[in-house]
């Protein structure tokens, strides 16, 4: 009598395979998401020289350049893949975030804006979108972007610090928060930092309203000034302000990559804050 071979369905065993032996896009992402951004590159261009024509490896690379602060490499590469892949979402998203971090900020716009009504649109792309609607003040515009950006991406350490920023609960802004913090993605120093600190700030005020807004003008112009070094480089624009019980102007430099205002010590207490 002959005994009866057993055989796995051919999908049980590629979910099996799967599951052991993850796929380097999804390695990769691993390592973007625990902020080893030079893994995560290596990972991209490995995957994108097995398949060139893979879009998401295109966007991760790029997205990977963008966190290791490559940003001049990363808007290369995002305006060659952008053509390259000009039907993509993921290549459309990452192009937008390396506008937005090369502070072309009128282009970031109109390609991350390409992506508002799309119901497949990633989230990090929607989170670069809600970040522009929030600097010009359309902040109910912003949370609604940041809330579609955390349907998937809420696992993103990118996506919760960014969108709790834009979030308008106070206390999902500190649940987003604290995930960060949590988290703990290598290379984030200044974004840990500023989120530590906004948690703290956050948790003092309660339920205590700051802002209350009290106009909203389509359109606010604001004087830059240009700063160069010693070598007659150009460092960036500086905004003159007054802050500060004492009222005392302090040039502030623009930075669209920052993480919030920032003041060396010395300055603070010379314009009176503790």
């Amino acid at each position: 009598m002959r005994r009866a071979r057993h055989r796995l369905p051919i999908a049980v065993l590629l979910a099996w395979a799967i599951a052991a032996f993850p796929c380097a896009a999804d390695t990769a992402l691993e390592a973007l998401f625990s902020g080893d951004a030079e893994r995560a590159l290596e990972l991209y261009r490995e995957r994108i020289r097995e398949t060139p024509g893979d879009d998401r490896a295109a966007a991760g690379e790029i997205e990977a350049l963008l966190a290791l602060d490559r940003f001049e490499a990363a808007l290369e590469r995002a305006t060659e893949r952008h053509a390259e892949f000009a039907a993509s979402l993921h290549v459309r998203a990452a192009h937008g975030a390396a506008l937005l971090r090369a502070g072309r900020l009128a282009e970031a716009e109109v390609t991350l804006g390409r992506l508002e009504d799309d119901p497949d649109a990633p989230p990090r792309g929607l989170i670069a979108l809600a970040r522009l609607r929030g600097a010009r003040g359309r902040h109910g515009e912003a949370a609604e972007l940041a809330r579609r950006a955390l349907r998937n991406g809420a696992d993103d350490p990118v996506v919760q610090f960014w969108a709790a920023e834009s979030v308008a609960d106070r206390d999902r802004s500190i649940e987003l928060l604290e995930r960060f913090v949590a988290a703990h993605p290598k290379g984030a120093d200044d974004r840990l930092e500023a989120a530590r600190g906004t948690l703290r700030l956050q948790r003092a005020l309660g339920d205590r309203e700051v802002w209350v807004p009290r106009a909203t003008p389509e359109r606010v112009v604001l004087p830059l000034r240009l700063v160069w070094d010693d070598q007659g480089r150009k460092l960036g624009y500086v905004v003159e302000a007054h802050i500060g019980p004492k009222d005392k102007p302090v040039k502030l430099m623009l930075d669209t990559g920052s993480t919030g205002l920032f003041l060396v010590e010395r300055m603070a207490r010379k314009r009176g804050f503790e």
